[in-house]
């Protein structure tokens, strides 16, 4: 069984930190063996929940596709960390083969400056647990009806710096249509969110 490592980040406020020294990061090159097998590991916030994860399963063109779900609300980026408190939970399933890493957080960390930086950190310690397979990071940062354009910059930075970071979904697209609160998705924009991910998630 082969695993896809979908990482989403919940929704909560991080202060504005200035940019520090560049985090040394070495792309990594991974080739799928399986191209019908598929696991999805979710890591982060509430807007990646098992609900939109069904959505996507029933989307994409996989013969066998399971998933593991390790998100936590309100989690900022610093949190999944090799020193953060949720790193542990990647830890306990790195033992996993898995194919893709879907990354989808952005919101708790509104105004965060240094998001590049932190987000290398915490890829820096999943590729220290072996866990090689390329990233597919969401740009997203839709907080109370309103998008953060610090957070959406960095996250293009990272997609265009390195290649084992992929294009994920823009999922800032999904406005107040799509959310029950300003911030959540609702049942509409649970369903359009798979839809953006099952797009973008190849073979």
């Amino acid at each position: 069984m082969k695993y896809i490592l979908l990482a989403l980040l919940l929704i909560g406020c991080s202060e504005t930190k200035p940019r520090g020294p560049d985090v040394a990061y070495t792309p990594v090159e991974y080739t799928n063996p399986d191209p019908d097998t598929a696991v999805i590991l979710a890591i982060g916030q509430s807007n990646m929940q098992n609900a939109m994860l069904n959505h996507l399963v029933d989307m994409l063109d996989y013969e066998n596709i399971e998933y593991v779900n390790v998100a936590e609300a309100d989690s900022r980026i610093q949190e999944w960390s090799p020193e953060g408190d949720l790193f542990q939970r990647i830890e306990d399933v790195a033992d996993k083969d898995f194919t893709h890493i879907l990354v989808h957080q952005g919101e708790s960390d509104a105004g965060n400056k240094n998001y590049v930086n932190e987000f290398l950190v915490m890829l820096n310690g999943i590729r220290d647990l072996g866990i090689n397979a390329p990233v597919y990071l969401a740009q997203t940062s839709w907080l109370n009806n309103k998008t953060d354009s610090v957070v959406i910059a960095q996250q293009g930075e990272l997609i265009q710096r390195f290649e084992d970071i992929k294009q994920g979904p823009y999922t800032d697209v999904l406005g107040s249509e799509y959310r029950f609160d300003g911030t959540h998705f609702n049942e509409k924009g649970l369903k359009a969110h798979a839809q953006l991910w099952s797009e973008r998630i190849d073979k």
